[in-house]
């Protein structure tokens, strides 16, 4: 028996090995939805100054938005993360400006990724949200001045839109307000 041949056949058994237990974590990995995280692009245009002022804000409800539950928890998180900024909700008399907010997922679409064993495809779902401060004053809404508009966008396998939002709202307020006319990308987790 040739030692050589025996040596170079346990070798490629070896490789043969490795290379179907990476595929298998790659293909587990891509199945699962797990990895680094979500790519989010995050985009700000602001006219409000730089002030450690305390401002009062009241929230505005958009048209068709429902008081449920799942926009009382956004709306929590939201004022959570204008204390930290100075921002104090307030009545609408009271308030200097009204908050607006919307947010959505769209119905997906077929992807396919590429991997480096092998290909896989999977719905990818659009999310966003979108925060609006108008200056209070206005005559009508047609009048109302956009002193704030920040919107958070990304794409992913999750069919919920309330598993990734919360995390959308922090990434927003992580440089609050921002610099106008910008737009930032940063991963995030589910």
């Amino acid at each position: 028996m040739n030692i050589n041949s025996h040596s170079a056949g346990s070798l490629k058994q070896a490789s043969n090995s490795v290379n179907m237990r990476i595929a298998l974590l790659v293909l587990t990995v891509t199945l699962s939805g797990c990895g680094p995280g979500i790519n989010a692009s995050i985009t700000v245009y602001h006219t409000l100054p730089d002030s450690s002022a305390l401002t009062r804000y009241a929230f505005v409800p958009m048209q068709d938005q429902d008081e449920n539950s799942e926009n009382t928890g956004y709306k929590n998180a939201i004022r959570r993360e204008l204390m930290r900024y100075r921002y104090m909700e307030s009545d609408v008399p009271n308030a200097s400006l009204l908050l607006s907010f919307s947010y959505g997922i769209n119905e997906g679409r077929e992807a396919e990724s590429r991997g480096v064993f092998l290909n896989s495809s999977y719905t990818e779902y659009r999310r966003g949200l979108w925060m609006f401060m108008f200056k209070k004053g206005a005559a009508t809404e047609d009048e109302a001045k956009v002193v704030y508009e920040g919107s958070v966008m990304c794409a992913g396998t999750l069919t919920q839109v309330s598993t990734i939002l919360p995390e959308m709202i922090r990434v927003l307020f992580r440089d609050f307000p921002g610099e106008s006319g910008t737009t930032r990308r940063e991963f995030i987790g589910p």
